[in-house]
């Protein structure tokens, strides 16, 4: 896999990006799923944002699931989250 993950992700999110990519790997392992290329790490609005080619519906929500995990994550701290300011998730403590 080919990735490039950008200076703006917050290095709170790596264990997600971690899961994400460990949840792809181990589906294409194990199940035969679709193996994705060029993935690109980023965030937009505020949110982590997966983009790829290549993989199936499956890879789909394994995306899906990383940006919610960040909507409800702490992008400073990595906690959970408790409000959004200016679309990023924040703790009462990094607020």
């Amino acid at each position: 896999m080919n990735y490039l993950v950008s200076d703006e992700l917050p290095t709170a999110w790596d264990h997600i990006v971690v899961s994400f990519t460990n949840s792809v790997a181990k589906d294409v392992e194990y199940n035969m799923g679709v193996p994705i290329d060029n993935i690109d790490i980023d965030v937009r609005q505020g949110l982590l944002s997966i983009t790829y080619s290549g993989g199936s519906k499956i890879t789909d929500a394994f995306a899906a699931f990383a940006k919610e995990m960040s909507a409800n994550t702490c992008s400073g701290c990595g906690l959970p989250a408790t409000r959004s300011i200016f679309k990023s998730p924040k703790c009462d403590d990094c607020y």
